[in-house]
C-alpha cells in the first residue's frame, strides 16, 4: 500500500474509535438529560464498536490484525494467519448463534450476521 504502516493502523482504528467516541458524547448527553434512548444509542455504539473490532474479514478488526501481523512476518503469512483467525471467530459466533436461535434465547438477528459474516469470509477464501 502507498500509506506507511502506522497510517493504515490509524485508519483501521478510526472506526472502532469513532464508535466509542459517539457511546460517550451519548453518555454524556444522557447524565445530562436522564434521557433513556441516549443510554440505548450509547450502549449501541459500544457493541458496534466492539463487534467491528472483531478479526473477521470485512471489518476493520481483521485490517488491524493484518497490519500487525506484517510488521511481525512476510504478508503471505499474515494473511493465511489472519484467514484462520478470522475462520475460527466466524465459527464460534455461528455456533454460538445456532445454538442461542435453538434454545430460543435471543432473536434471529445473530444467527443473520453470521450467516453474513460467513459469507464474507468465503468470499475471502477464494480470492
Amino acid at each position: 500500500s502507498m500509506l506507511g504502516g502506522g497510517k493504515q493502523l490509524l485508519i483501521a482504528f478510526a472506526g472502532c474509535g469513532a464508535n466509542l467516541l459517539v457511546a460517550t458524547g451519548s453518555y454524556f448527553v444522557y447524565s445530562q438529560t436522564l434521557h433513556q434512548l441516549w443510554l440505548l444509542f450509547c450502549a449501541c455504539n459500544i457493541l458496534l464498536g466492539v463487534f467491528n473490532f472483531l478479526p473477521v474479514f470485512g471489518l476493520d478488526g481483521y485490517d488491524i490484525l493484518y497490519i500487525l501481523l506484517c510488521n511481525m512476518a512476510n504478508a503471505k503469512a499474515a494473511d493465511l494467519a489472519c484467514k484462520i483467525i478470522s475462520a475460527l471467530v466466524v465459527l464460534f459466533i455461528l455456533t454460538l448463534s445456532i445454538w442461542a436461535f435453538c434454545m430460543k434465547a435471543i432473536n434471529p438477528s445473530l444467527l443473520i450476521t453470521s450467516v453474513y459474516l460467513l459469507i464474507l469470509l468465503l468470499i475471502n477464501l477464494r480470492s
